[in-house]
């Protein structure tokens, strides 16, 4: 192992480094040291990737500037070769920051760059995120790691909070030279817990409507005002702003840039200055790695839910990378953070995850073999695609996926299961007790009003008509003639009478299976559809590989077309 041990803040002002990234795995132990920023100022050329296409923006908009004249090019799914071909024939050194899904567009320039893969911490939950989109018959993480392979001498992978090699299932990555870097200076950060039965109702009364109604909130040894809440769940952000009523420009939201998340926030402003926060800035796990916020005074607030695996925060990684977005030292609040969870018993047992992970492997395995002895017929079992890759025509095992899946039933929902002190993980934090609170806008208290009011007047508040419930309540009562306080089996029930059933039903109008389309023609009708809905998106052609279940990227005399394969 190489260690590093360094005296300064930034990694830009450490003599070692020699102004390069070192090649190996490396875990630079503490967010936001600008270890990155050496390689996108460096004087030689340089390939990042990164997970998110926010992440790719993000460190776009930061050049030009004062430390550095290069001009850093973001390639995505919308970029087009000739931008690529153009801005490396033009630029001395090439600065690329290029997401997971795009890097073969720069393969061409690798042989010449320092190929970076930055926030590796995030690759195992790619790997289950990622696992249907399929690059040539391969998965996104599959195929990222087999062309890092092709530079495994030189290629870095950084992270503050790296994942044991082991889990990526491939021997060279094993082989690669661990890299830590200690700095002088770090601040502690420690924090404010609350463990409550319905994180998010502790969220909405024990956080925000305080500083609604009073203009500020006190939690164990802090008063704040203003906060950065980290929550992974779109559609609970939109009911906690609707239920609270919180004004539209108190709000704004950082969330994956997609057509469903269009729908579920079309209303609200996503965050387009991380140098200008509102009151209450929410934040999906889009943006827990990698992306800077910048305020002097917003405390952070981390939510955690065991009742919803994409909601369960990785206490060795998601957790870290969360509350070292915001850059700020001098902030008053920067060595604390609120972290609200529950820790529920699992209704599924850690065994029984196991074994049925084994048995999908061995099915799987069972489909690689049948389809390279030839029967085809075998590979319709959908079930079991994800585990499968196509590489230079041999079936092949996806171990990385496996291994995630592994990686959160023994250790990420291990850390929350019953008998656990967080106490234990979050040393020097301080307990916030519970208050009983009461909630006239719960999903109950609606319900109960509603079946009073099938029998006899009731008085309605504003409030409680504009509450997500009453309408849920309201519609379920239109489609059924019934009440019922299952709250789960009542949206389940209306589900698909939702926003995005609408515009998949618009799409399959315009949208012919067997037709081609260029990406001009899909841009075009799905932003005619998306204003017809009231949508406020710009529309992308890689948009429609949301609505349909399978499409095929064609080029006609240099042209891109999509062909419509299974909708």
């Amino acid at each position: 192992m190489k260690v590093f041990n360094f005296d300064v803040e930034f990694a830009s002002q450490a003599k070692e480094l020699n102004g390069q990234v070192p090649a190996g795995y490396i875990d630079k132990t503490v967010c936001g040291c600008g270890l990155t920023t050496v390689g996108l100022e460096s004087e030689y050329n340089t390939v990042i990737a990164v997970p998110t296409t926010d992440l790719v923006n993000n460190k776009v908009s930061q050049y030009p500037n004062e430390r550095c004249s290069y001009k850093i090019l973001g390639v995505t799914g919308e970029t087009d070769e000739s931008e690529i071909i153009y801005y490396v024939g033009n630029s001395k050194p090439y600065k690329i920051i290029v997401t997971y899904d795009s890097i073969n567009k720069v393969i061409p320039y690798l042989d010449n760059a320092h190929l970076i893969i930055d926030e590796s911490n995030m690759l195992l939950s790619y790997a289950s995120m990622k696992a249907h989109s399929k690059k040539g018959g391969i998965d996104v993480i599959n195929n990222l790691l087999n062309v890092a392979e092709q530079y495994k001498d030189s290629v870095s992978f950084i992270s503050a909070t790296p994942l044991p090699k082991d889990y990526f299932g491939k021997e060279w990555v094993n082989n690669l030279e661990d890299v830590k870097m200690y700095w002088s200076n770090t601040i502690k950060v420690r924090p404010i817990l609350l463990q409550r039965t319905y994180v998010k109702r502790a969220l909405m009364y024990e956080v925000i409507e305080p500083i609604m109604t009073n203009g500020s909130v006190t939690l164990g040894d802090r008063t704040f005002s203003k906060c950065i809440i980290y929550y992974n769940s779109v559609k609970a952000v939109r009911d906690i702003i609707a239920e609270l009523e919180i004004p539209l420009e108190d709000v704004a939201i950082k969330c994956g840039d997609s057509l469903i998340n269009d729908f579920k926030i079309n209303g609200l402003n996503r965050l387009d200055n991380c140098k200008k926060l509102p009151k209450f800035t929410f934040v999906t796990s889009s943006g827990f790695s990698g992306s800077d916020l910048y305020d002097a005074e917003a405390m952070n607030v981390v939510v955690s839910n065991t009742g919803k695996n994409w909601q369960l925060i990785d206490l060795s990684t998601d957790l870290k990378q969360a509350i070292s977005r915001q850059r700020i030292k001098t902030n008053p609040n920067y060595d604390r953070f609120v972290f609200i969870y529950d820790t529920s018993v699992f209704s599924v047992t850690e065994e029984a995850l196991l074994d049925n992970i084994t048995m999908t492997k061995k099915h799987a395995l069972d489909i690689c073999e049948g389809l390279n002895d030839g029967k085809d017929s075998i590979l319709y079992n959908e079930k079991f695609l994800p585990f499968v890759n196509n590489v230079n025509g041999v079936w092949e095992f996806n171990e990385i996926l496996y291994n995630s899946e592994v990686y959160f039933i023994t250790k990420v929902r291990k850390d929350y299961t019953a008998g656990f002190s967080l106490m234990d993980k979050l040393e020097g934090g301080i307990v916030v007790e519970a208050k009983p609170i009461k909630n006239p806008l719960s999903f109950t208290c609606i319900a109960e009003k509603y079946e009073q009011s099938l029998t006899s007047e009731v008085e309605w508040t504003t409030a409680e008509l504009a509450t997500d419930y009453y309408k849920l309540i309201h519609q379920y009562y239109t489609i059924t003639g019934e009440v019922s306080f299952n709250s789960k089996y009542v949206k389940n029930k209306v589900e698909n009478h939702g926003d995005f059933g609408e515009i998949k039903a618009e799409c399959s109008k315009y949208f012919v299976t067997g037709n081609r389309y260029s990406n001009k023609d899909i841009k075009n009708t799905l932003q005619k559809i998306y204003d017809e809905l009231g949508l406020k998106r710009k529309a992308k052609g890689t948009d429609l590989l949301q609505i349909f279940k399978e499409l095929k990227p064609v080029k006609v005399r240099g042209e891109r077309y999509y062909e419509i394969i299974r909708k």
